[in-house]
């Protein structure tokens, strides 16, 4: 249990991800686009992430367990249709049944008053992807497109994770430049299987409205992780 309640951390924590991937895009002011990438990655709760994800607006009520029992329950549906991207088995649970979040104030709160493990609290990263009246105005593509990118993502996140771990096992006796070479080659490899899921993924933008317009946002995400792997390789100055 304990590892799909850190998948369905992971995934809804792409899901915020994604969203605010969709906030960067819109033409906002710089202001208004922090105000609701904060909301979307501090202040939503997982209720209103998904109805966001599947309904394109955000929901009357801040939490409804029935319908957030459904939504995780369509996640599982395409976790399922993306069986052939990964290995393991995946499926989500509804965090409220746990009164846990993936909500990062709210999960440290929790962690820091030893009320859940250290071991669930994940860092939520900022990142460049929908708003109410973005997803409202696509109409079903954009929903159907942003829960394949937010799918794509968790399944990304997750093969990337694989060399990170073993990075630990791998490089921790060695020396301080050859641990950071080491480590370098393990991260390297691991953006490289993040590109493989996202390359591979593509296939399911076909059940999208605008599969080429899925596919582009899916090579945006291709581009910027190829942007982190050049950074990466770029020789040390001095």
């Amino acid at each position: 249990m304990k590892e799909n309640i850190l998948d369905t951390i992971s995934f809804l924590t792409c899901c915020r991800e994604t969203l605010c991937d969709i906030v960067d895009k819109l033409d906002l002011t710089q202001f208004q686009k922090n105000s609701g990438k904060l909301f979307l990655t501090n202040e939503a709760t997982d209720f209103q992430i998904l109805h966001l994800i599947y309904e394109g607006k955000l929901p009357k009520t801040e939490n409804d367990k029935n319908l957030e029992s459904k939504y995780i329950e369509l996640s599982n549906r395409m976790m399922h249709e993306f069986e052939t991207l990964h290995k393991s088995k995946v499926e989500f649970v509804p965090l409220s049944e746990f009164k846990l979040t993936s909500n990062p104030s709210v999960l440290g709160f929790l962690v820091e008053n030893n009320l859940v493990s250290e071991k669930l609290k994940l860092r939520t990263p900022w990142s460049t992807g929908p708003t109410p009246e973005e997803a409202k105005r696509a109409g079903k593509f954009m929903l159907g497109a942003t829960a394949i990118l937010a799918g794509l993502g968790f399944l990304a996140t997750k093969a990337a994770k694989r060399y990170l771990t073993q990075a630990g096992r791998t490089c921790g006796h060695l020396k301080f430049k050859e641990k950071q070479e080491c480590i370098k080659k393990f991260k390297v490899n691991a953006l490289k299987a993040k590109i493989s899921i996202l390359e591979r993924g593509k296939s399911k933008c076909a059940k999208c409205k605008d599969p080429e317009k899925c596919r582009l946002a899916i090579d945006d995400k291709i581009d910027k992780v190829n942007a982190q792997i050049k950074a990466l390789e770029r020789p040390e100055v001095g």
